[in-house]
């Protein structure tokens, strides 16, 4: 039997705490996205709300959920949609993630065919490149 990670690192910050009230309230009353995702107060920030996926839905199947929530987000509080969703099977790894309003997605299953010292090798590269540090957590 084949296996399926799903990741939701998607989130929202908030300008305050009056906003994140509002947004947290009316997002309960409206139900933007359709259920598919709900929230909570992230502990990475008190501003920052973080979006999970409900159970039993499927990453790749979310799009037009999470573009109405983004589009709800910079309508009604001029906030934008931050982060990403991520789903692994046996065979694919795809990461997707909101860009002014569009759904953008890279497949990562060209790295299963990598060895260990080139993923080390394409990391450091892009931690030069970007100024980022992309090590584990």
């Amino acid at each position: 039997m084949g296996y399926t990670k799903l990741e939701c690192a998607l989130y929202v910050t908030c300008r305050g705490d009056k906003q994140k009230k509002e947004l947290t309230k009316r997002f309960e009353e409206e139900h933007p996205g359709n259920n598919r995702l709900f929230m909570w107060d992230s502990h990475k920030s008190p501003n920052r709300i973080d979006f999970a996926l409900s159970s039993g839905e499927f990453a790749s199947h979310l799009d037009d959920d999470i573009l109405a929530i983004a589009e709800w987000l910079r309508t009604n509080f001029k906030l934008q949609m931050q982060g990403y969703w991520y789903e692994q099977d046996e065979d694919t790894a795809t990461r997707w993630e909101v860009h002014d309003g569009e759904i953008k997605s890279a497949s990562l299953t060209w790295l299963k065919s990598c060895t260990v010292e080139h993923n080390e090798m394409l990391r450091k590269i892009a931690e030069a490149r970007f100024h980022a540090d992309f090590s584990q957590e």
